[in-house]
């Protein structure tokens, strides 16, 4: 009994901010609290509007009981609810199921207004038609509510509340006076502002009630800039306990075809949300760079920058055969080199030609260990478990300690018995840096090559490494920092059309991926094989 009891791994990993509800009986035991009360009336008086499972009684599932559990049992009084998770996983149902609770269910008081906020009619027009199903198929309801299709309303018979669906691109959401505000798909508003005259309308109308909630439920946008990715950073950053926030993603950089990641973004995964379809989508995305971005955003719920991505995962994942130790002890290495600021994430990429004319490449990855943990909530990127698996070398402190990271790689080369031929590194921090390696006497007689980051410079490089790419001749094994490098890099070209990676448009750290292409590239600098980029960019 105690282990049914239990919240699933996936939904706690969800949780950013505000309580963490108890899961009790109360199916069995008669609903208690306040948010049993409400999941009670749900399962009760509500079915399901419409698809497979369409008129069948309502059944929770864990990340919905447990969302609202947690709005509705916060001790410190919800007033600010944020649930995100992948497309089809019944988010304007979940809308709809909170919108009837409020007008006709136990949330119910006299008088009081409930807006949803869509971002266009027509998704208006589902959760004002989504939340009439549901009335239509409960004779108790019927009796209490009534529906105004033409205005996207519904009227409490009883207590004159009003539920209003309105859209962004309808009227002007003027002289509102909300108790509860749903806002339906936010994550759709991208851009850089971050704000929205239709949101902040929504958003400030709630003043006359007290005890007033904001819901926003939403797939994830694409880019931090976006005014949904803030409230969630921010609820996560801030741990404001009138906020909660449930944020269902597949972790930064995973396999597309990684079953494990599909219930992380999904939690209706085999209930509401059909195993074969997504199966399927994310199938084909693996095959079609052109539709990886946006299957990582709208099936994955991550943060992708759906333009000018460099590289497709099934792509890289031709080039994750094991890299062998040997080759690098055999031949000697070239180390390609990215140090980013003091208190960040650094990387030391090794690269070796076998004579079969693949390249093996190893990565070494470092960040301070102080604040490692606040830069994995920052980043939304596990670097704290990379460093407990040894993926990444933590030395102790809040700043990187040059010379502590120049005598690791020296004693990780000596141990391992690799002669570093040359290392080609950025210019940023590379004084310092090859003084510690000095001192130390690390990589004395290596050959020292100044790699510029701009267009022109790193543009041959891109080519190069997209060759050897497409004709499966890396062997990167599965390092997961360099994975996330290589899957958040982000092209952009100058008139000339020369291309670099950008690091001010990637989606995340791709310091491991720009240390792997000056690796690799003087040991694959004459290959002139055309290739085909449309085949790897999205």
């Amino acid at each position: 009994m105690a282990k049914e009891l239990q919240w699933p791994d996936y939904v706690l990993r969800a949780i950013k901010s505000g309580p963490i509800p108890a899961r009790t009986n109360w199916r069995k035991t008669g609903a208690k609290t306040r948010g049993e009360r409400v999941c009670s009336f749900i399962e009760k008086h509500l079915k399901l509007p419409d698809g497979k499972h369409g008129g069948q009684q309502f059944n929770l599932i864990p990340a919905d009981e447990c969302f609202l559990l947690a709005v509705y049992d916060n001790p410190a009084g919800t007033k600010r609810a944020y649930n995100s998770r992948a497309r089809k996983n019944n988010k304007t149902t979940l809308i709809s199921a909170i919108v009837l609770a409020h007008l006709c269910g136990p949330e119910r008081v006299p008088r009081a207004s409930i807006y949803s906020g869509a971002m266009t009619k027509e998704q208006a027009g589902i959760v004002a038609t989504t939340a009439a199903k549901m009335v239509a198929q409960s004779p108790q309801l019927s009796s209490m509510v009534r529906v105004v299709p033409s205005s996207k309303r519904l009227v409490s018979l009883t207590n004159g509340s009003e539920f209003k669906s309105m859209a962004r691109d309808g009227p002007a959401a003027m002289g509102l006076n909300g108790r509860i505000v749903i806002l339906d798909e936010v994550g759709s508003i991208d851009g850089e502002s971050g704000q929205d005259d239709f949101v902040d309308a929504m958003t400030s109308c709630t003043g006359a009630w007290d005890d007033a909630i904001i819901f926003a439920v939403s797939t994830q946008a694409a880019s931090d800039s976006a005014l949904f990715s803030r409230w969630l950073d921010d609820a996560e950053r801030a741990g404001d306990p009138q906020t909660v926030c449930h944020l269902y993603q597949a972790e930064s950089g995973c396999d597309l075809l990684n079953e494990e990641q599909w219930q992380l973004a999904n939690p209706g995964l085999n209930l509401s949300r059909s195993y074969e379809d997504l199966k399927s989508q994310l199938t084909e995305a693996s095959r079609l760079p052109s539709k990886e971005a946006n299957a990582r955003v709208l099936l994955l719920n991550q943060r992708v920058q759906r333009n000018n991505a460099w590289m497709s995962s099934s792509v890289w994942k031709g080039n994750m055969q094991p890299y062998d130790m040997d080759v690098f002890r055999r031949e000697g290495a070239v180390m390609g080199l990215d140090l980013s600021m003091v208190n960040d994430l650094s990387c030391a990429c090794i690269a070796a030609k076998d004579v079969d004319g693949s390249v093996h490449v190893k990565v070494y990855s470092f960040s301070p260990l102080d604040g490692l943990h606040d830069r994995s909530a920052r980043d939304r990127v596990p670097y704290d478990r990379w460093h407990a698996d040894g993926h990444i070398y933590a030395p102790p402190g809040k700043t990187l300690d040059y010379d502590m990271i120049a005598d690791y790689l020296r004693i990780q080369m000596e141990r391992e018995g690799i002669m570093i031929n040359a290392i080609h590194f950025d210019r940023w921090k590379s004084k310092e840096f090859f003084a510690a390696c000095d001192r130390v006497g690390f990589a004395p007689h290596a050959e020292r090559v100044d790699v510029g980051q701009g267009y022109q410079s790193f543009s041959p490089r891109i080519t190069a490494a997209e060759t050897y790419l497409l004709q499966g001749k890396i062997k990167a094994g599965n390092q997961p920092v360099l994975n996330l490098g290589i899957s958040s890099c982000v092209i952009t070209s100058d008139a000339s059309l020369n291309r670099k990676l950008d690091k001010t448009k990637s989606a995340n750290k791709i310091d491991a991926a720009v240390s792997f292409v000056m690796a690799i590239y003087p040991l694959i600098a004459q290959v002139d094989t055309p290739i085909d980029v449309a085949a790897m960019v999205g």
